[in-house]
């Protein structure tokens, strides 16, 4: 069930810099076969916050002027909202259980 209250998740999304050379990395083929670790930005936007999350790691923005960029557009993000919800709710809900104590 998509959710229709926020646009969270509806529009253009960038990565820059250091976080755009991560991603593409992470989607680049490699090996004889041409594997992949991810196939999609979007995969790697779903999934980066929970391992951000079980390392307790978290990135600032990468602010460097002219820095290279990869994107997801918004048919992607529309088409995954509720992973990228889920997501959310999921460091969302455990960051404040583990405030609470």
């Amino acid at each position: 069930m998509a959710r229709k209250e926020s646009g969270v998740f509806s529009k253009e999304y960038t990565f820059k810099g250091s976080h755009a050379e991560r991603v593409k990395a992470l989607n680049a083929k490699f090996g004889k076969s041409n594997q992949q670790l991810f196939k999609r930005n979007v995969d790697v936007y779903m999934i980066a916050p929970l391992v951000g999350f079980c390392y307790q790691r978290r990135a600032n923005p990468d602010g460097t002027p002219n820095a290279e960029t990869t994107k997801i557009f918004p048919k992607q993000l529309i088409k995954e909202q509720d992973s990228l919800w889920f997501a959310y709710h999921v460091t969302r809900q455990k960051t404040r259980s583990s405030l609470m104590r």
